[in-house]
C-alpha cells in the first residue's frame, strides 16, 4: 500500500512536469498550425549553421517570434500561389517590436525544392541569398510549409540582435 500511493504521487509529478514542460524548440503556436518545428526546418537551420561554420560564423539560433512570422509569410506566398518579399519592411518592423531589439535584418525565400539540402544548395548558388546566410546576424525563423499540391514553399528571415 505503501508503495502504491508512492508510485502514484511519482507518477502525478511526472504528468505534471511533462504537461508544463516547454519542448526543447518551442511551444508556440503558427498560423499554419504548427506547434514546434518541424524536421525540415530544424534541417534547414543544420545546413545553414553548417555552412555558416565553414566560414568561422556562429551559429544562428532559431527563435520563435521569427519562425511565427516565417509561418505567416509562407502562408501568404501559398495563398498567393507565388513567392516574394511582399510588405518585408512592414513585417519586420512588426517582427523587431515583437523581440525588443533588433539590427539588420533580411530575408530568403524559395518555393518547390523537396528537401532541406535542396533548398539551402538554391539559395547558396544566389549572390543575394548567400549573403543573407553569411550575413552578421544572429537569431532566424525559418518556415518550410506545402501547399495544396505538397509543393513546399520555404521563408527564412535573419535578425541582428
Amino acid at each position: 500500500m505503501k508503495y502504491t500511493k508512492l508510485i502514484s504521487v511519482l507518477i502525478l509529478v511526472v504528468l505534471t512536469l511533462n504537461s508544463c514542460k516547454k519542448d526543447d524548440d518551442t511551444d508556440a503556436s503558427r498560423s499554419d498550425g504548427a506547434t514546434t518545428y518541424s524536421e525540415i526546418e530544424k534541417e534547414i537551420l543544420r545546413l545553414t549553421n553548417e555552412h555558416r561554420k565553414t566560414l568561422e560564423k556562429p551559429d544562428l539560433v532559431m527563435n520563435e517570434i521569427l519562425w511565427k512570422g516565417a509561418g505567416e509569410h509562407t502562408q501568404y506566398m501559398i495563398n498567393k500561389g507565388k513567392i516574394g518579399h511582399d510588405n518585408f519592411s512592414e513585417r519586420l518592423v512588426k517582427l523587431i517590436e515583437e523581440l525588443g531589439s533588433g539590427g539588420g535584418r533580411a530575408e530568403n525565400v524559395a518555393k518547390g525544392q523537396r528537401t532541406a539540402k535542396a533548398v539551402v544548395d538554391a539559395w547558396l548558388d544566389s549572390q543575394g541569398h548567400r549573403e543573407n546566410i553569411e550575413g552578421d546576424f544572429t537569431i532566424i525563423g525559418i518556415a518550410a510549409i506545402k501547399d495544396a499540391n505538397g509543393n513546399y514553399y520555404y521563408t527564412q528571415i535573419f535578425v541582428r540582435q
